[in-house]
């Protein structure tokens, strides 16, 4: 039980630094839109946590009664491997964004080139 309020602990704390690292030292707090409902760093603290978990429990399993900088180490590698998850969909989120809006000015732009065509004939 006590493994799990540490790794709980700081793998929050891990994330909450990763996340402030990655938005260069500014904090996004929770935000409810219309559309939908933005965690913030929220997101950040979770998907550290879930790294950590899964680093600890199935990758290489340990407690911190066998070697605790051992677990210390695991710990932060699977909490930075959940932030590292999460920099890989928001990369993926922003090519996709930049496909789509290429995409949009080619095919706007065919339409006014089709458009000035059709004009001068």
């Amino acid at each position: 039980m006590l493994d799990v309020l540490v790794t709980i602990g700081i793998a929050g704390v891990l994330g909450f630094l990763f996340h402030g690292l990655r938005n260069n030292k500014r904090f996004v707090k929770p935000v409810n839109r219309k559309e939908s409902f933005e965690l913030g760093f929220i997101f950040d603290i979770l998907t550290a946590i879930i790294g950590a978990f899964f680093m600890l429990l199935v990758v290489a399993p340990t407690s911190m009664a066998d070697d605790f900088g051992m677990y210390l180490i695991r710990l932060a590698i699977g909490a930075s491997l959940g932030e590292s998850l999460l920099v890989h969909l928001d990369s993926n989120k922003e090519k996709n964004k930049k496909k789509l809006l290429q995409d949009f000015e080619e095919s706007l732009n065919e339409e006014l080139e089709g458009d000035k065509d059709g004009n001068e004939e």
